[in-house]
């Protein structure tokens, strides 16, 4: 008779102890398959949340340092040649002047929030001009990367023209990217010419001269005045791009907590980007009328308002590239990212993967632990027909292989009914654990998005995503790469046990075995 035959024919004479295999190798495969299934479910819901972020980093100068400074050139390169950045860009502000219109964008009047008014809301976002000014103030972003970061994170995205070029960039030409927005305000298309003013004031005179109102003095009202003026310069820009803002921005549940992100918003719709050695020049020519008139020095090795931006191949790279990054910065900088946006969220999945962990481990270390004593027992009792075989000269080989089929038959039918109970246990036990404590952690984060999020890439945040949503992208449903985990660690955990139990009979001697 084969193996296979007295396998069967033992498991069926022995109700009993099969049945009690059955339930033990059953009772620990559940906690195995729930462990995974839980596992694989949050890192799923995980892998969601971080793929909302908009894989994008800056440098950061640590405020605990003595020396600030901005970033220098060679650090921004240094950080932006790390494996995990698919692109980055240094890039200056400073200001220019025109009498041309500001864009404000529409409000959606279903999105403000009880106690406020579309009124207020407009005059907050409106620009000089319409505050009481005669000259619109414009912030000027000065790249030095042909493809915009911005347009590449999804920021914005080009509805017409072009990027500029190496050589344009290279030789400061006079080329600008403004947004749709803007464009139709004043009239401009791609091709058409825009004249801005560069202007240094003398801001102590305009304090002077100006008369303050309810204690408060504007200077932006004397703008237009030669008198304030230290130095004047008319610049033209050919209109080259024009791009679409991509993001609506309006998040009732915390945007109009800070009302200067709610003035960062049209500032979007109104910036002009130029190339950043048009930017120095124009900077530079301020500078030749008055040093004494800027809080600050610029130099071509230290540029106005450096900042940095590195957009990575994939959000779930953020923790390894800020450690890269970490190895490559002089110790007074950082990195901030957006990853923060979720962070409580992350950090209450992270408490269930470690809950799913232990119950992993602890599965995997009772199997070996139980069915080696268990099945120690029982091939104990089983010692004299053991013995038998041994006497008959049957091969050990045939023995172990006998007693191995056994128990393996017994044990995948177990399996396969415990993948599915535990899988299920994680579909509706820990489903709800976990809508539990993303719901704890949401009451105790109102403002969560808001206050996590660094101000220089509020931009870039995510958008605000609801416990039903993130719920949504929990899936602990069994797929290949988890059956084949749950079934390759629980036959190697059954197969070990048998095996160290056989072993622990087989040598026995064989009068010991015969008693």
């Amino acid at each position: 008779m084969n193996i296979i035959k007295r396998a069967i024919l033992s498991i069926v004479r022995k109700p009993g102890k099969s049945t009690l295999i059955f339930l033990l190798v059953f009772l620990l495969s559940v906690f195995l398959s729930l462990g995974i299934s839980t596992r694989n479910g949050i890192e799923l819901t995980e892998m969601n949340l971080r793929a909302r972020f908009p894989a994008i980093a800056t440098l950061i100068w640590d405020f605990r340092a003595d020396d600030f400074g901005n970033p220098t050139v060679e650090m921004i390169e240094a950080v932006g040649e790390l494996p995990y950045v698919r692109d980055y860009d240094f890039r200056s502000r400073s200001t220019l002047y025109s009498t041309l219109e500001w864009a404000t964008p529409e409000i959606d009047i279903t999105l403000i929030p009880e106690g406020m008014t579309e009124e207020e809301i407009t005059a907050i976002q409106a620009g000089r001009r319409d505050q009481g000014g005669l000259v619109n103030q414009f912030h000027v972003m000065g790249i030095n990367h042909p493809y915009l970061i911005d347009i590449q994170a999804n920021l914005l995205s080009l509805g017409s023209g072009r990027f500029m070029s190496e050589e344009e960039l290279d030789t400061g030409a006079n080329v600008a990217m403004i947004s749709s927005l803007f464009a139709d305000a004043n009239n401009l298309d791609v091709g058409s010419t825009m004249t801005l003013e560069n202007i240094l004031f003398d801001y102590d005179e305009i304090l002077e001269y100006a008369t303050p109102v309810g204690g408060v003095t504007f200077a932006f009202q004397y703008w237009h005045m030669e008198e304030f003026r230290v130095a004047h310069q008319l610049v033209e820009f050919e209109v080259i791009g024009i791009f679409e803002v991509e993001r609506g921005f309006l998040y009732p549940d915390y945007f109009f907590e800070s009302s200067s992100m709610t003035m960062l918003i049209p500032e979007v719709y109104n910036r002009i980007y130029i190339p950043s050695v048009k930017q120095m020049e124009l900077v530079t020519y301020l500078m030749q009328y008055g040093q004494e008139f800027f809080f600050f020095d610029i130099t071509e090795d230290d540029p106005l308002f450096i900042e940095s931006l590195f957009l990575l191949h994939d959000p779930r790279d953020i923790d390894n590239f800020i450690y890269a990054a970490h190895e490559v910065l002089p110790e007074d900088w950082n990195i901030n990212d957006t990853g923060d946006a979720f962070a409580p969220f992350i950090s209450s999945m992270d408490s269930m993967l470690w809950i799913s962990d232990l119950i992993f481990r602890g599965a995997f270390i009772s199997t070996i632990a139980v069915l080696c004593l268990v099945f120690t027992l029982l091939l104990y009792e089983r010692r004299q027909e053991i013995g038998i075989y041994r006497v008959l000269g049957e091969p050990s080989l045939k023995t172990i292989g006998q007693l191995l089929v056994e128990v393996t038959m017994i044990s995948t039918i177990a399996m396969i009914i415990a993948l599915f109970i535990g899988n299920l246990l994680a579909n509706s036990v820990f489903r709800e654990i976990l809508r539990n404590e993303l719901f704890n952690q949401e009451q105790e984060n109102l403002n969560i998005f808001f206050d996590n999020i660094p101000f220089e890439l509020f931009l870039f945040a995510p958008e605000p995503m609801s416990i039903e949503e993130m719920m949504v992208a929990y899936d602990p449903s069994l797929n290949a790469s988890n059956t084949f985990l749950f079934f390759f660690i629980q036959l190697v955990s059954v197969l070990f046990s048998t095996c160290a139990s056989i072993i622990y009979v087989m040598r026995l001697k064989l009068k010991d075995i015969l008693l």
